[in-house]
């Protein structure tokens, strides 16, 4: 629980309000909107995980392999989202 609000946290803390330097050549949508609109889908996608690990290990004991990936993805979130929230508008993922 502490590792999902801790990407949450560093979500809203550094990726959102971080301001990349757009390329001139480009027209890429680089505003704060867009880094908000990100930043909640990845609010929501580690949310999403953590529950669902949660409700795994608590009632389905017998399905450790997803528990495991679970964790493994909880473990991989806050790189991942960090960069897809605060260098996406830039690299125009997604």
């Amino acid at each position: 629980m502490v590792f999902a609000i801790g990407t949450i946290i560093l979500i809203w803390t550094l990726a959102v309000p971080f301001s990349p330097v757009a390329f001139a050549v480009t027209s890429l949508p680089c505003g704060s909107s867009s880094r908000v609109g990100k930043g909640l889908v990845a609010s929501l996608v580690v949310a999403i995980v953590f529950f669902a690990t949660a409700a795994i290990g608590l009632g389905l004991p017998r399905l450790r392999g997803l528990l495991f990936l679970g964790l493994g993805l909880l473990g991989f979130t806050p790189v991942v989202s960090y960069f897809f929230v605060a260098f996406g508008p830039v690299l125009n993922l997604g």
